[in-house]
């Protein structure tokens, strides 16, 4: 593994100075690192990321057409559904948690004091901005996404769309945002700073940004509709460097029903999520990066060493994760099995006792 110039740049931060990782190891061997020999994968030590390039532009996944959602695993030999089930489920329960880290932010005074008007970019079916409701006095809801299924969904709940396959979102909300969320979406995109600058154009000043994304070091690197895997580093690197000020920093797991229906990887070092705010011009945050003045952390310059060893280990950890979750969902079953079967034991008696006491209960 060596450090070349290509042709290929980060598509975090646009760096040249590339390491060509191996991910065309056999599935068999290695589930959770391997990807077949139609990607080029490489780790930008500036950022501590991993861009994947297809070989083939044709092979890409589709969004706009929903064929991304037709494929998913969780779709496979289930009846034809308007929506992704049962993963819309799980859309819906990380409101939950989106919410309380908003809260231990002390931000929720700001949101009291005036009604919000909330973006959620790449909100597919908006479920979970529809949780938020009941969480903040959210006034106005847009969901800005490709897939024109889940786009329908939304507006049947009464929240404004945009089809981002047709429409620039900043046309559409410039500067009335005052909430924006994003979850799991900038792991999908080509060029994720350029996304993060148009919701920069949506958002009021001092509004508030909620991105989540899966950790590089926490989850599996073989989804081909992944085209960056983030490190902590490396949401940090995009946030701070395109206009906005980072208050929270940390990680995160999917909602733990999302086992009952087929992910078992739930854990608590999944994702990576950020709230910031907006606060500084994003011209003159590029003027700033073209002329180089800002400093690169030195935290985020990872050896090759380091970072293979890393990554190795926590693909070992990772692997950890389906038997430690599958033995606390048999646990739970069992725990309900001994005490329904406690019950029904009970039950006799007090059946008996109920025939009893009518039977020879004075009229």
């Amino acid at each position: 593994m060596r450090k070349i110039k290509s042709n290929f740049k980060c598509r975090l931060c646009n760096s040249c100075d590339l390491i060509k990782i191996n991910l065309s190891l056999p599935r068999a061997i290695s589930p959770f690192l391997s990807r077949d020999k139609s990607w080029k994968n490489f780790y930008c030590p500036r950022c501590n990321s991993l861009s994947h390039f297809q070989k083939k532009k044709r092979n890409l996944v589709k969004y706009s057409d929903s064929s991304y959602r037709k494929s998913s695993n969780f779709e496979a030999n289930r009846p034809a559904s308007p929506i992704s089930l049962p993963w819309s489920t799980i859309t819906s329960l990380r409101s939950s948690h989106i919410s309380k880290l908003i809260e231990n932010c002390s931000l929720t005074e700001k949101f009291n004091c005036k009604k919000i008007n909330l973006l959620d970019y790449g909100g597919y079916n908006g479920f979970t901005s529809y949780g938020l409701k009941s969480y903040f006095n959210i006034d106005d809801i847009t969901i800005a996404d490709l897939d024109p299924n889940g786009l329908k969904i939304a507006s049947s709940l009464g929240m404004k769309v945009v089809n981002l396959h047709k429409s620039v979102l900043s046309k559409n909300i410039k500067n009335k945002v005052n909430l924006c969320i994003s979850v799991h979406v900038f792991e999908h995109l080509k060029k994720p700073a350029d996304a993060l600058g148009e919701i920069h154009k949506c958002l009021k000043d001092d509004s508030i940004l909620y991105i989540e994304v899966p950790n590089l070091f926490g989850s599996y690197l073989t989804d081909p509709a992944h085209l960056l895997s983030f490190s902590k580093e490396g949401l940090k690197h995009l946030i701070s460097n395109n206009g906005f000020k980072i208050i929270k920093l940390g990680f995160i797991r999917t909602p733990k029903e999302a086992i009952k229906y087929g992910y078992p990887y739930s854990n608590w070092r999944e994702c990576i999520y950020c709230i910031a705010k907006k606060e500084n011009s994003l011209n003159s945050i590029r003027k700033k990066l073209r002329k180089g003045n800002i400093i690169k952390p030195k935290e985020i310059m990872y050896s090759k060493k380091k970072f293979l060893a890393k990554l190795a280990m926590s693909n070992f950890l990772f692997t950890l994760t389906y038997p430690y979750n599958l033995l606390n969902l048999i646990l739970n079953l069992l725990k309900r099995f001994v005490i329904e079967i406690i019950r029904s034991i009970f039950s006799i008696s007090s059946s008996l006792f109920f025939f009893f006491i009518n039977l020879f209960k004075n009229d």
